[in-house]
């Protein structure tokens, strides 16, 4: 495989201007917010919110007086303007490029002319610069939607989002130079955007496939694979290594690569390294970065593991030296033949011998040569203390090490301890296929990742699997100790490759789980608001997020989750219920606030007067909102000081009335309530002037008799009392 590079690839100018602003920001202070994600990358987004940085989608949302950064698309001048109304500090990271924009929209607004703006209408770029003209521009995608616009004698002034495609803003224009002759054209694509965009297509008409690298929701990233597709008929597009791939791709193949303007190289040449992962060989590319000064004993040791003897050519000293023609005596003849029958030996090679004597703690092996090799009681074993009687007897076969030809006193010195360390290596890197952990020393950086040892092994991590983060300099990882697990393993030739990055992702997964373990019904911790949506607030509780539902946050109706908490603000919380296999986290916000009717009884006594809001509307009554969560009831009778047929002839959701309480039942968890009463206390008294006060008397206190009669309710509230 063949892979061509696009030369523009990485962040464009306003996008790293961007990611730097926010960088910069949190050098001074943390948190940081950002009004919407800072660029269309979410591997940049989570990269920045790990560090502090956290994208909001609403003004309200960010605390009094904090930092928000103003992303590289721009917004309208509102955004501006309520930023400062609630004291924020403004770190404004538009794009240069967009703000010419803005900045050309209003004043052709002001001269009177009709803004349209070739673009997507919802793109967060097209909104920022609609605001400059209060929204009133004309936004159309493409030359179809030009044709439709119904141009009169206003000037119109075409201007273009900075990613838009320029063939398509061509046709535009064209467009509308045919509709008015009072035009006037601001070419503001940004000029990386159609190198970017002209280096596309020219890849991907010489390319077998063509990979673009970077956000789905990036409007530049669309628009390149978009020309891709014209040109290439095999084209994807992946946000990061791990949506790659590679099945799809031509091996053989010219594979071309390009990246949108909010695609950091980091990313680019994370892809890249999974590409050759993926697709070469690891072993020859092990072997591409060994030292070129391979020495003998890397021979030896793939002998060692392979229990074989090398061939090894006898060098100018090792050879005999021939003596000159001549006839040999028979003792000559005899001494030559049985130099002959003897081996050749050198030091590290890997004998088997039979034990001839054993003095004290010295062993003596016959191993073929003209003379006994000697273990020494420290080359006998692993173990310091070992004895020689305790291992071996005179007539075992043993295996080892040959470690000097002569010792000075013409003696063979051998080595049993250094045959079973190997055999020790050998079966601990065997035992690294149930992908167990081990410990390693990075002893030196190469091109694709950092080489180290282990028992005796070489070992070879990829650029790739040193860490979560595409790693840039390889050489800080040189004499650091690196915990990690083999992912490939070359027995006979005593090399691994190995993986960090799997360790940190197991690792992380064992400690979120052994967190979600914590966990308990009807425990309360302590977390921090880190998200807000329509349906509730998502919490970070220790390293896991779980989510305070919108119903969980008061015990009254909530309209929005925002109206409770902020996002930043740290919170008590009880944890409902927790799922380890689908790690979810239910939290209550309101299961540790006080209940409306714990204290109801105390603060509404009877006879008091007081002010709600209507909540609610039956047929028979409307449900008064006194507080947060505590609701009472006035009953249709009791709405009016005249008799009503509908509660909504007198009341309305939303009204704030006076009532008066009339009845507390906490155990029942009813209040009964009473306009009527109210209504009727705020009416004026009759008033007489009685010509003595025995006519006031019998006036006021002396009533007339009354005639006992039995009368139905039904015969007064018909549609109240039926039959039954």
């Amino acid at each position: 495989m063949q892979i061509i590079e696009g030369k523009y690839n990485g962040f464009c100018f306003g996008v790293k201007s961007a990611v730097e602003a926010v960088e910069d920001a949190l050098r001074v202070q943390k948190p940081v917010y950002t009004y919407g994600p800072i660029i269309h990358n979410p591997a940049v987004v989570e990269r920045l919110r790990a560090q502090g940085a956290l994208d909001v989608d609403d003004i309200e949302q960010i605390p009094l007086g904090a930092t928000v950064v103003i992303r590289s698309h721009g917004v309208p001048p509102t955004v501006y303007a309520h930023c400062t109304k609630r004291g924020l500090h403004v770190v404004d990271a538009t794009c240069p490029f967009v703000a010419r924009i803005q900045r050309l929209v209003r004043e052709a607004y002001a001269r009177g002319e009709q803004v349209v703006i070739a673009g997507r209408a919802d793109h967060p770029e097209v909104v920022g610069i609609n605001g400059f003209c209060e929204n009133n521009a004309w936004i159309v995608q493409n030359a179809e939607q030009a044709r439709e616009l119904q141009a009169g004698t206003t000037p119109l002034y075409l201007v273009a989002q900075t990613t838009f495609i320029p063939a398509e803003f061509a046709k535009i224009e064209q467009v509308l130079r045919q509709k008015t002759a009072c035009l006037t054209v601001e070419h503001t694509i940004c000029q990386a955007t159609s190198q970017r965009q002209k280096e596309a297509a020219d890849l991907a008409g010489r390319c077998d496939a063509m990979l673009v690298v970077g956000g789905k929701h990036s409007s530049n990233t669309k628009k390149l694979l978009e020309i891709c597709m014209k040109f290439c008929k095999n084209c994807l597009i992946a946000e990061n290594a791990d949506e790659l791939c590679v099945e799809k791709l031509p091996i053989d193949g010219i594979i071309g690569i390009i990246a949108g303007a909010s695609t950091p190289q980091w990313s680019i040449r994370e892809v890249i390294a999974s590409m050759n992962e993926q697709n070469l060989n690891i072993t020859q590319a092990v072997e591409e970065v060994q030292p070129e000064s391979a020495t003998e004993n890397a021979v030896q040791e793939e002998a060692v593991a392979q229990s074989v003897e090398p061939v090894v050519e006898a060098t100018a000293e090792q050879a005999p030296v021939q003596e000159e023609e001549r006839e040999l005596t028979p003792e000559e003849s005899f001494e030559r033949d049985l130099e002959k029958s003897l081996v050749r030996i050198r030091p590290g090679q890997i004998k088997k011998g039979t034990i001839v004597q054993i003095n004290g703690d010295d062993v003596f092996v016959n191993i073929g040569y003209k003379a006994d090799g000697i273990i020494p009681q420290k080359e006998l074993s692993t173990d310091p203390n070992a004895k020689a009687a305790d291992l071996f007897a005179v007539g075992d076969e043993v295996t080892v090490e040959i470690l000097k030809v002569n010792d000075g006193e013409g003696n063979v010195l051998l080595s049993k301890k250094a045959v079973d360390r190997k055999n020790e290596d050998r079966q601990a890197i065997a035992d690294l296929e149930d992908g167990r952990y081990f410990d390693v020393t990075v002893k030196q950086a190469v091109k694709s990742g950092v080489l180290a040892e282990y028992r005796g092994a070489r070992v070879f991590i990829p650029a790739s699997q040193l860490d979560n983060r595409f790693v840039e300099n390889l050489e800080e990882f040189v004499g650091k100790k690196l915990t990690v697990k083999a992912i490939e393993i070359d027995k006979s030739r005593r090399r691994l490759v190995a993986s960090r990055r799997q360790v940190l992702r197991e690792q992380a997964a064992a400690a979120k789980k052994e967190k979600y373990a914590s966990f308990s019904a009807g425990q309360r911790v302590k977390g921090i608001v880190r998200r807000i949506t329509d349906f509730g607030a998502f919490t970070d509780i220790g390293g896991v997020d779980g989510l305070i539902h919108v119903t969980d946050l008061s015990w009254g109706r909530v309209k929005h989750p925002s109206d409770i908490v902020k996002v930043g603000q740290e919170v008590e919380v009880e944890i409902l219920s927790v799922n380890p296999e689908t790690e979810r986290i239910a939290l209550g916000y309101k299961q540790l606030q006080p209940k409306p009717w714990d204290h109801a009884a105390e603060r509404y006594l009877v006879g008091d007067i007081v002010e709600g809001t209507v909540d609610r509307i039956a047929p028979f009554g409307a449900f008064v909102e006194l507080e947060p969560g505590l609701f009472g009831l006035v009953h249709i009778s009791q709405v009016a000081t005249r008799r009503i047929e509908k509660v909504e002839d007198e009341l309305r959701v939303g009204d704030v009335i006076t009532i008066k309480v009339m009845d507390v039942d906490p155990e029942a968890k009813r209040i009964s309530l009473s306009r009527r009463a109210v209504l009727q206390e705020a009416m004026p008294q009759r008033s007489y002037a009685p010509a003595d006060e025995e006519e006031s008397y019998e006036r006021n206190y002396k009533l007339p008799p009354v005639e006992e009669t039995t009368v139905s309710l039904a015969d007064f509230f018909p549609d109240t009392f039926k039959e039954d």
